[in-house]
């Protein structure tokens, strides 16, 4: 099941990446995998909103199908986040494309300015992801919409529609272009930035013991009895450690920030497993960890070897480093370092074992932070990271945002709720919480889905259609 997981995930085969290391800070869902009914097209963008007179341009994906599109209609937008735009989330297998055929919709995908081929410069300098940001996202949003009502003589309203991190922007980009957005949905969107999320681990306890109150115990007891060997730093427990999990030769536990890497490594296996929660995946999951023959510890060690087959585990962190440090890789899939930089600048979303999770207080803020500087530049602080967090929240209202005619939606078993709101912001900005689901559930459809994920999503297509009518009432 784990390995169902790592398929969804920014994960690669030589283990770095979004789920592994001191870069954790989230576990992203990728469309599924397959061929769009969406045209690829291009889109000329601004580099950057905030300065007129500079007239740089540079060229932005995005996909379009308007198969069910009827004049004056309502245009729905769906914006990327931090992977490579498909077209899927649009496309008639989704949640949002079957939407907006029922209500006569065209659909649009925006992909995000510095991933995937939309490359505002060209490399990926610290230097050079100077205009990625939340601002200048939300701007090449308005800005699109804008253009293609020009295109495409537009008259019907536009509903703004993400999921995850695109989910914030989404809600973000109601409330600051009010005028050009009539409406947004937000798929298990974030909505506050923190820096020490030691939140997230601790639902993930949370989550397991719901479906198994005994497996974060065991948890608990195979990361001590792994944290104590480390500790020792006797060459015989630590040749235990590397042998058990298959290190590879370069990780060297002798050093703090290489079992830190291994620690948050085993906790961000499980808090996937739990963020996402497929049908049946939490309790098989704790089955096969507490139905092994050895130690917890030995039972652990091959859940992890299971997720990582015919591969040793490499958790030097300076080899991570350097992966991270790599300017000129801008590729298709290679979208770690970009991210890097908006946790360390605007967002943080550290996922810190520092809290009351099964993984122990082992992982503190600081290995995250120390990372920043390691991949980024010195001059990234935690001064500077807490000054941009402090400026998001300030900016757009963390929890209790000042927005209307936006719905959200987050599975009970999710982390991320955390970060976002749990209840109603206000009468025009409704929540829905959908019992016993993960991570952006309801914009996929899966065998046998529950009742209530179905419910949720007819909730979000009638409250829709809702402000649909009326903005058609209103002209």
């Amino acid at each position: 099941m784990i390995q169902k997981i790592l398929l969804l995930l920014f994960v690669t085969s030589s283990a770095f990446g979004s789920l592994n290391g001191p870069f954790s800070p989230k576990s992203r869902l990728l469309p599924a995998a397959g061929t769009t009914d969406a045209e690829q097209l291009w889109h000329t963008q601004i580099v950057d909103h905030s300065r007129p007179l500079d007239t740089r341009t540079f060229s932005q994906r995005y996909f379009m199908t308007k198969d069910h599109y009827v004049q004056g209609g309502p245009i729905f937008l769906f914006l990327d986040g931090e992977w490579d735009a498909t077209g899927n989330y649009i496309s008639n297998t989704s949640f949002v494309g079957q939407m907006a055929a029922r209500l006569n919709g065209a659909l649009f995908e925006l992909e995000h300015r510095y991933y995937g081929l939309s490359q505002p410069i060209g490399d990926l300098e610290t230097e050079s992801l100077l205009y990625l940001s939340i601002d200048q996202a939300l701007a090449d949003a308005a800005d699109f919409a804008l253009k293609m009502n020009e295109i495409h003589n537009f008259t019907g309203p536009w509903i703004v529609c993400g999921t995850s991190y695109s989910g914030m922007i989404a809600g973000f980009a109601r409330q600051k272009y009010s005028h050009v957005f009539h409406a947004a949905y937000s798929s298990s969107g974030q909505q506050e930035a923190k820096v020490d999320f030691f939140e997230y681990h601790e639902m993930t306890g949370v989550g397991l013991a719901k479906v198994n109150p005994l497996c974060p115990g065991y948890l608990s007891a195979a990361m001590d009895e792994m944290v104590a060997l480390i500790s020792s730093q006797q060459p015989a427990s630590l040749q235990y450690v590397s042998t058990a999990f298959n290190l590879c030769p370069e990780s060297d536990l002798t050093l703090l920030t290489d079992a830190r890497y291994l620690y948050a490594l085993v906790a961000n296996l499980y808090g996937a497993v739990v963020q996402f929660a497929f049908p049946g995946m939490i309790s098989a999951e704790c089955d096969k960890l507490m139905d092994g023959t050895g130690t917890p510890l030995l039972n652990l060690a091959e859940v992890v070897k299971q997720a990582y087959p015919n591969i040793c585990l490499n958790v030097h962190y300076d080899d991570l480093m350097e992966f991270y440090r790599n300017s000129t890789a801008v590729a298709p899939g290679n979208n770690y370092r970009q991210y890097i930089y908006q946790t360390c600048t605007e967002l943080g979303w550290f996922f810190t074992l520092s809290g009351n999770s099964p993984f122990g207080n082992v992982v503190p803020v600081e290995y995250f932070i120390d990372s920043c500087a390691d991949v980024l530049g010195e001059q990234f602080s935690q001064a500077i990271l807490e000054a941009g967090v402090a400026r998001t929240n300030l900016e757009y209202g963390g929890k209790i945002p000042d927005v209307t005619r936006a719905i959200f939606t987050h599975g009970s078993f999710d982390g991320w709720t955390k970060v976002a709101a749990e209840a109603d912001i206000n009468a025009d900005a409704p929540v829905i919480v959908i019992q016993d689901v993960g991570h952006a559930a309801e914009q996929f459809f899966f065998e046998n889905d529950p009742p209530q994920l179905i419910a949720a999503r007819e909730r979000v297509e009638l409250t829709i259609a809702q402000w649909i009518s009326q903005f058609n009432q209103s002209f």
